[in-house]
């Protein structure tokens, strides 16, 4: 929709609706109107009456005249009753009268209030701005309470009158016509901040423990969100009871962690010292240096540390019974190494505290040296066993050298007679290396069995200089066997 489009329609909106004020105008007048006529009918309506009666009176009197004397008498009387009954006419329609006139008043008013508002509407819907004025009523009522708000003498002694405060402000607010808010709002904030800030200091004054806390901030907000122009004793007030509550909650704060602390400390195993040592670390490090918090930190640290140990040392000792049942000496070896590293860092950061027990160090130094002693009685256990190993496995290797020793011995007997050896032996040469000679691992040999083995080896090796195939086999199989270990 261009500009064009949308100042034609606001145009005829702002024309429909002054039609509409203009018709209600039209017939708010024709009632007024209708109002007037009929009190002018019945004002003429009575001075009529008032007429008929006095000139009936008249027409009495002269009637009565005309009678004799002996007529006075009730002619008297006739006309004291008919003063009567015209004072009680006159009183009556009176009454009548005034009722009708403030009826009329008040319709009247009605309709003029009716009217205000629907010009008022109408000027601000065209963009006349026009003083807003509230009714005299509610005019007084906010004049009240905010001279209420002024005299701090007149401020809720309790919650209950601060509810009560809130609750009349709120009743206030309501009768506020929607479009006159706009233009009281400067004021209405004021008094909803001040009457939510009485509430408030109300509701917090008996406030203890945790609920400082929560108190504190309620305070600092009211005062974050101060309108312009609000209440500075109100303010002054908040400032008060905010530095009040936040030294009380800081008092409360430490009782609590002292007392924390005393708990755990009195306890045959903490079940929370960490956290009670963890809190004290506020006045411990602050730079009054809070004595009473220093002492008890050190005193669980030194729970703490003592408690740790013993868990550690059992742990440690689980640690031990594991690793001693492991089949592989390299694993076993690796957990004891582990395990005594751990020992030695723990028993370091021991040392380097001032707080902990004496003892504690001791008995981490014992258990140290029982790994140790561990270790040590593994390696020597390792190195029997390897030893006995090893003798069992030279008088193996010797059997096998001697077995090929024989061998080639009974080969060697039997000789052609041009001196060279029958060519039908060399494989069985050949056979008797590979059986007795090449299993054996020549490094786990001693030196002097290791020289009969290359002494052998030499031997059989020289047999097969013209069979170069023979010997490649040999080396083959050299190369392929999987040897005998210890």
């Amino acid at each position: 929709m261009n500009k064009t489009n949308l100042s034609a329609w606001l145009a005829a909106l702002c024309a429909a609706l002054l039609v509409i004020l203009l018709v209600r105008q039209s017939q708010q007048m024709t009632q007024l109107d209708s109002l007037r006529q009929q009190h002018e009918a019945f004002a003429a309506t009575t001075t009529q009456r008032q007429q008929e009666a006095h000139d009936a009176v008249t027409a009495l009197a002269a009637h009565s005249a005309t009678f004799g004397t002996n007529l006075e008498a009730r002619l008297a009387q006739s006309e004291q009753q008919a003063k009567e009954s015209l004072a009680t006419f006159g009183t009556h329609l009176e009454g009548r009268l005034a009722q009708s006139e403030q009826q009329a008043k008040e319709k009247l008013n009605e309709t003029m209030n009716m009217v205000q508002q629907s010009t008022a509407v109408m000027h601000r819907a065209i963009g006349k701005v026009i003083p807003v004025e509230l009714p005299e009523s509610l005019t007084n009522k906010l004049v009240a309470l905010e001279a209420r708000i002024a005299d701090s003498h007149s401020w809720p002694k309790d919650l209950a009158e601060a509810d009560a405060l809130l609750a009349d402000l709120r009743a206030l607010v309501k009768q506020i016509p929607a479009w006159a808010e706009e233009d009281y709002l400067p004021r209405l904030s004021k008094l909803r901040w001040a009457v939510q800030s009485l509430q408030v200091i109300q509701a917090n004054g008996t406030v203890q423990g945790v609920a400082l806390d929560d108190a504190a901030d309620a305070y600092a907000n009211l005062l974050s969100i101060q309108p312009d122009g609000g209440s500075t004793n109100i303010a002054a007030v908040l400032v008060s009871r905010q530095q009040d509550t936040t030294a009380r909650f800081a008092k409360f704060r430490r009782e609590a962690a002292i007392n924390d602390a005393k708990e755990q400390l009195g306890l045959a195993v903490m079940t929370g010292g960490l956290v009670a040592w963890q809190g004290l670390s506020e006045w411990t490090n602050s730079p009054s240096g809070d004595q009473q918090a220093v002492d008890l930190r050190r005193q669980l640290h030194a729970r703490l540390l003592e408690d740790d140990t013993s868990k550690f040392i059992a742990s440690v000792d689980v640690g031990l019974a594991q690793a001693a049942k492991e089949p592989s000496r390299i694993v076993r070896q690796i957990s004891f190494g582990k395990l005594l590293d751990n020992v030695v860092s723990q028993r370091q950061i021991l040392l380097e505290s001032p707080d902990v027990n004496a003892s504690l160090s001791r008995s981490l130094t014992d258990l140290a040296a029982r790994i140790e002693k561990m270790v040590e009685s593994d390696n020597s256990a390792q190195m029997a066993d390897q030893e006995k190993k090893s003798l069992k496995y030279q008088g193996w290797a010797l059997s096998q050298i001697r077995k090929f020793n024989e061998t080639m011995n009974s080969t060697e007997g039997t000789r052609v007679p041009t001196g060279v050896y029958d060519s039908n032996d060399y494989p069985g040469i050949k056979n008797a290396m590979s059986t007795y000679l090449v299993p054996i691992s020549v490094g786990f040999l001693d030196p002097a069995v290791s020289r009969l083995y290359y002494e052998a080896f030499d031997r059989g090796w020289k047999k097969l200089e013209n069979q170069k195939d023979l010997q490649t086999e040999v080396a083959k199989q050299e190369a392929l066997t999987q040897k005998q270990k210890p």
